[in-house]
């Protein structure tokens, strides 16, 4: 029997276990809605392992069980036989997602030992935001490749996914209806998609941003800290008849919702958002609290019960201790969302929240040292996430991962198991990721290939960001540093050599080994030869693009727009400009 820790069970290792070539699975006791759960099982075993004859059939029968608490799930595997039991569907498919990884892949078979495993997560709320703009993987990418992914998320044991679903204003003037079009026909689909696996679908219930032809009357004061984003397009609530307008702009945003199974809404305060004038100041604890005051109750009659959000984010300590005596006084908010840049905030670990009131953490698994974020591949920062989530482990009832690509699918997985395990490290995560996703690499080589690209993370550049695109930038910095990355990072790129020539052949195009693949490409390229383009660079950025759906990205990056997350701009796409 597999050990039981906090959270989640120790997967058996190694090769042991008897074989199977197939797998049959027994959904009868679900309901039509709920039996798609075999294909996520069986299609991600056929894909490392194709199916044959060649040995044994695993059987597997899935089932919802009321005795079970919460989203408990429990994984019994007996002579050719698992039996996976959930508290809700969405623990039937976390089980799933356990028996998964508890399975050792073979080229022609795979094997599983007798055991039993059990998912209870530590933390009840683990929630994944995809940031829908700027023409990133989430914005462009085709409806088929986004359930697939959210597919993965719950097969993760996440039950949660935030995400707009009204075409984003900061790239409506770029847009065509055939985009708009296009975008609305994703979100019907992702919204559905979460709604049948059982997870809960939250969205913006927004601050004090107007779109861009709000009355000039009506513009906030600005923003005096850089680390709060701008506020360019946001409405003071204090002048007179702003806040009517605010509202009615905000009836429009919940009219464009009707119809999809929304379960949970967010505020937020900052970037954009805010107003510095006095009557708004600390803007945290005052103008922000009265506006979303007026907001909820909209909400609450076009979603009754919904979740609510309140998002924290970069509060300064004014801010904070009005909002504290703001949540002393309510008894409408289900979690505050806290974070900021660097560590975590101070002030909701010094003073403990006012009864009732959960906090969740807002990792930014994306945006962190690299710029454009996944523009050289993977961003792999484990050790980072741990310690933020170690700062918070304490106070914390979950998380909410704000991405902003695939290129972190690494720290998401990390950060979640975290949350759903706090007895588990970050090391012991990358693990189960290798085996699961890369099997038959060498566990202990893929740990220092992953700690040497966090290692190597942050750059040195020189150029400015808009140089950056047209080409001038190169890698700068300290010698001696500089030649000890070129002498890592050609390590590295022959341990990632090492570990592709191990690995089962069917997953050595899997995307998820690319962007870690190309990571070390292209820090081995950037690092010997100093430059930004030559041959192997740009094969390896147009790979990229085509992972990240980048296309319509590096096209707007040639005329002058966007580029947060797609490599540097390549000839072919300035050539397009010029022509």
């Amino acid at each position: 029997m597999a050990l039981l820790l906090s959270g989640v069970s120790c997967k058996p290792a190694g090769h042991s276990g008897k074989e199977y070539s197939a797998v049959k699975c027994d959904v009868g006791a679900l309901p039509a809605s709920q039996t798609f759960v075999a294909d996520l099982f069986s299609s991600r075993i056929e894909e490392r392992t194709p199916f044959s004859g060649s040995a044994a059939t695993l059987k597997v029968k899935f089932l919802i069980d009321p005795s079970l608490e919460g989203e408990r799930a429990e994984i019994n595997v007996r002579g050719g036989k698992a039996v996976v039991r959930g508290a809700r569907f969405r623990s039937v498919v976390a089980g799933a997602g356990e028996l998964l990884r508890a399975i050792s892949y073979g080229e022609n078979t795979f094997r599983l030992q007798d055991t039993v495993l059990t998912f209870a997560p530590a933390k009840p709320f683990r929630e994944v935001y995809f940031g829908r703009h700027f023409d990133n993987w989430y914005h462009r990418a085709p409806a088929e490749q986004m359930l697939r992914y959210i597919d993965d998320m719950a097969l993760w044991g996440m039950n949660a996914v935030h995400t707009i679903l009204n075409y984003p204003a900061v790239d409506a003037a770029h847009a065509t209806n055939a985009d708009k079009a296009d975008f609305a026909a994703v979100s019907y689909a992702l919204a559905f998609r979460v709604r049948e696996l059982d997870m809960d679908l939250t969205v913006s219930g927004g601050g004090n941003v107007a779109p861009s032809d709000m009355p000039e009357a009506f513009r906030a004061t600005l923003n005096t800290d850089w680390r709060r984003g701008g506020n360019e397009w946001c409405v003071c609530p204090e002048i007179p008849g702003a806040m009517d307008y605010l509202l009615d702009v905000k009836k429009d945003h919940i009219n464009q919702l009707a119809g999809h199974p929304i379960s949970g809404i967010e505020f937020w305060p900052y970037d954009e958002g805010g107003c510095g004038c006095p009557l708004c100041s600390p803007w945290g604890g005052k103008g922000y609290v009265k506006l979303i005051e007026r907001y909820r109750h909209l909400f609450d009659e076009a979603f009754p019960g919904c979740l609510k959000l309140v998002s924290t984010w970069c509060f300064d300590d004014a801010d904070w201790e009005l909002f504290y005596e703001f949540l002393k006084n309510q008894d409408w908010v289900d979690y505050i969302v806290t974070d900021s840049h660097g560590d975590f905030p101070h002030y909701p670990l010094e003073h403990p929240l006012p009864e009732g009131v959960r906090l969740i953490t807002f990792p930014e698994i994306s945006m962190w040292g690299r710029y454009p974020w996944g523009s050289f591949g993977a961003i792999a920062t484990p050790a980072r996430f741990e310690r933020l989530f170690r700062q918070a482990e304490s106070v914390s009832s979950g998380c909410q991962l704000y991405s902003e690509g695939l290129f972190e699918d690494l720290n998401k997985f990390v950060v979640n198991g975290l949350y759903k395990s706090p007895s588990l490290h970050a090391d012991d995560l990358l693990r189960e990721y290798a085996r699961y996703e890369f099997p038959g690499c060498n566990e202990d080589d893929f740990l220092t290939f992953i700690h040497i690209l966090e290692d190597t993370h942050e750059t040195y550049v020189e150029g400015t960001e808009n140089d950056y695109f047209v080409k001038s930038y190169i890698v700068n910095g300290p010698a001696g540093e500089l030649a000890r990355r070129q002498k890592v990072c050609a390590e590295n790129l022959a341990l990632a050599e090492k570990m592709e020539s191990e690995m089962l052949p069917s997953m050595r195009s899997s995307w998820r080994w690319r962007v870690l693949k190309l990571r070390a490409v292209i820090d081995d390229q950037l690092y010997s030869t100093r430059q930004l383009h030559n041959a192997v660079l740009d094969d390896a950025y147009r790979e990229l693009v085509g992972i990240y759906c980048a296309e319509e990205q590096m096209k707007g990056v040639a005329r002058g727009y966007g580029g947060h997350t797609c490599p540097p701009i390549l000839d072919e796409y300035l050539n397009e400009k010029n022509d």
